[in-house]
């Protein structure tokens, strides 16, 4: 009885934690919430359309449920919270290590300043640009120019200007449109850009702006808007009065790393570190609004039931259109994507920018300090972006999209900024693969699949359950390889070791290869493995056959390794299959022979041309060779009789390239235009002079 009950309680407990964690997963659209345009619906049709396709999206689900399953309600909701506001973390990794690792131009771009000439870079966004993308792009000879509400950090002035402009703000946005066109805007010169950041972040705790005192506590304290606290932050913090003095930097950091990201932070917060009144005040504004009870379908009118989601909307287009309408030709877009990396609106921006880009990566760092995704956009084709395409034109769609009059804060919907399933299918396979070296959607969501099961061990989740393995099937022991003939030497013994046995012919001949050669080692390990014994030590002794070429296990001697066989176990050895004759096949000539440097070697050879006819690798070498060439025309007989007096002269004699030379000198080639100097056979001159007489 007593086991009976116990069995019953452990299937209670399972059954109970399943229905939590699809509880979790409900509430979660599959895994993940979508926090900012709060269309689940459909998040969950792309992962019903794309589940079965990608292994990589499939990967990344298993770890959240897995994460469902195991984590306790306070470690499931940090597992949701944290990489809404763990960002721009580590921005200079992400803008060299990673950029670099990914796109080939990339590295061109960033030091495109020492080849000469000016470049600026726009930065639009949200939020200003992080310290380290700054100092890195003004230590290379960038000049900027940052488009955001606040101020960047301080030290960079001289070659980053601030345009203070507030997306959030609706007074403020009809000059943010302006800026689409450097005419009679607040950004008239320069009028492209090499390089453009659109930066659409989210605040987590605050997603609208509407709270101004939240941001006096974290903001205030990181001052250069890396994400993270440093200490000589949290000393200075401590000074002015914005941390109690008592408080220690290690209470903050929970996961030990050196430094505070903002989830610390807020979790140190909500313990009350920072006192009840600001632990109420961060209660009141992480307090989600009231979701309708029936979130599926498409409604009446869409998806997008708030105001709030479509002037969200309406941001992400403006901050869009601007860094793409003032980009140059071949230059490179970087999109920050604050949301979940399943988004069909995610995968909708990537499909538009694919014709008038070479290439369009969606890229996230590793570890779990900075958890945005970042579209990098390269080599821009502006004359292609400037159509505007038609119905059932070619032209570039996106122009079309961002212009049209449904992207007003009153119409927009979520809706509207998805594919269907077979677009969604074309985006899928053309973001990755074998194809293209664009990192795609397959990539992006394996990191992040990865990511999350960190993030699920930094809080406490217990180690999955390990999987019993299938035994791996035993390998099958090699066949013996018998040589024909002990006379031909290591490099047939080689050969004929390696070469197939052919199962339906029979030898009567030698059983075992000459003493030496490669080929009856082969054998000899080949049939110690077949029958389990070890192979027979040098000097054994025994009857005949024993010794180094005799097969391990089957000599009728009492000698070390040796041991008495049968007379049937002798025959089966004797009776295996004949290796079919070795032929070597030529696949490349000989180069010796090539060029005629050993005999054998055929009348009127070497022949580059017929020698191009028989190896395409000689045809190869002979196409690309330059006799006729831009760079071997540029070299007149002028310059030539110039690097001759040059060469003649004391002071080039004296130098150490002069000394290097050890009184080598140039001459000046005969001219193939004069007829008395020409040899006989180069350019014929010469017979046809002695023709003429």
């Amino acid at each position: 009885m007593g086991l009976i009950k116990e069995d019953e309680g452990k299937d209670n407990a399972v059954v109970k934690r399943q229905k939590l964690a699809e509880t979790r997963l409900m509430r979660a659209n599959g895994g993940f919430e979508d926090w900012v345009y709060q269309a689940g619906n459909l998040v969950t049709e792309l992962i019903e359309a794309l589940e079965e396709e990608s292994f990589g999206l499939t990967d990344m689900l298993n770890a959240a449920r897995d994460a469902a399953k195991c984590l306790t309600q306070e470690q499931w909701m940090r597992f949701q919270e944290v990489p809404r506001r763990c960002i721009h973390a580590i921005d200079k990794d992400v803008i060299t290590t990673l950029f670099s690792a990914n796109e080939p131009q990339w590295r061109t771009l960033l030091t495109a300043p020492k080849k000469g000439g000016t470049c600026v870079f726009l930065h639009i966004g949200t939020e200003p640009p992080s310290l380290p993308i700054m100092e890195l792009l003004t230590k290379l000879g960038w000049f900027g120019i940052a488009v955001c509400p606040s101020a960047p950090a301080e030290g960079n002035e001289d070659r980053v200007q601030h345009c203070e402009l507030d997306p959030f703000s609706e007074e403020d946005e009809e000059h943010i449109l302006k800026l689409q066109v450097a005419k009679d805007s607040l950004l008239p010169k320069p009028a492209t850009f090499m390089l453009a950041f659109a930066d659409v972040v989210w605040d987590s705790d605050n997603i609208d702006g509407d709270n101004v005192d939240q941001n006096s506590v974290f903001k205030q304290i990181d001052a250069n808007s890396d994400g993270n606290v440093s200490k000589k932050e949290f000393r200075m913090a401590q000074k002015a009065g914005l941390i109690p003095p008592d408080l220690k930097y290690k209470k903050f950091d929970i996961n030990g790393d050196g430094s505070i990201s903002k989830d610390e932070f807020v979790q140190a917060i909500r313990g009350g570190l920072l006192g009840e009144d600001e632990k109420k005040a961060q209660d009141a504004r992480t307090k989600k609004s009231v979701v309708p009870q029936n979130a599926t379908g498409y409604g009446l009118l869409g998806v997008t039931w708030t105001p709030e989601v479509r002037f969200r909307l309406r941001m992400l287009r403006n901050t869009i259109s601007v860094a793409l309408q003032r980009l140059s030709n071949q230059g490179s877009l970087v999109i920050t994507w604050h949301g979940i990396p399943n988004h069909p609106a995610l995968m909708f921006i990537t499909s538009q920018l694919r014709p008038v880009f070479l290439r369009v990566h969606v890229l996230v760092p590793e570890g779990t300090r900075s958890w945005e995704t970042w579209i990098l956009a390269a080599s821009f084709k502006k004359q292609e972006a400037e159509e505007v395409a038609g119905k059932g034109g070619g032209g570039f769609m996106f122009k079309n999209f961002i212009d049209n009059a449904y992207r007003c804060a009153d119409l927009d919907d979520c809706l509207l900024w998805t594919l269907p399933v077979a677009a969604l299918l074309e985006e899928y396979r053309l973001g990755g693969g074998e194809r293209t070296i664009a990192k795609g959607y397959n990539e992006l969501w394996t990191e992040y699949a990865r990511k999350f099961r960190d993030l699920a061990k930094e809080l406490g989740a217990p180690p999955p359950e390990k999987e019993e393995r299938k035994a791996k099937p035993k390998r099958k022991p090699p066949k013996i390889a018998n040589e024909k003939e002990g006379k031909d030497g290591g490099a047939k013994g080689k050969a004929k070791a390696k070469a197939k046995a052919k199962a339906g012919d029979e030898s009567t001949g030698e059983a075992a290869a000459a003493p030496g050669t490669e080929g009856a080692e082969g054998a000899t390990e080949g049939a110690a493995a077949a029958d389990g014994t070890l192979p027979a030590v040098d000097g054994a002794t025994g009857k005949k056959g024993a010794g180094k070429g005799a097969p391990a296990g089957l000599t009728g001697g009492s000698g070390f390794g040796a041991r008495a066989a049968s007379p049937e176990q002798l025959k089966a050895v004797e009776a295996k299959a004949k290796l079919k004759r070795f032929v070597r096949s030529r696949t490349l000539p000989d180069l010796a022979s090539t060029f005629g440097c050993s005999p054998g070697t055929r009348v009127g050879y070497p022949n580059e041309r017929a020698m191009g006819q028989e190896w395409p690798i000689v045809q190869r070498a002979i196409d690309h060779l330059e006799l006729r060439s831009k760079l071997v025309e540029r070299i007149d007989r002028v310059d030539i009789a110039w690097a001759m007096q040059i060469s003649h002269s004391d002071k080039f004699k004296a130098s150490e390239e002069g000394k290097r030379a050890d009184g080598a000198e140039i001459k000046m080639p005969p001219d193939p235009l004069d007829e008395d100097n020409a040899a006989p056979g180069v350019s014929g001159a010469r017979k046809k002079k002695d023709k003429k007489k």
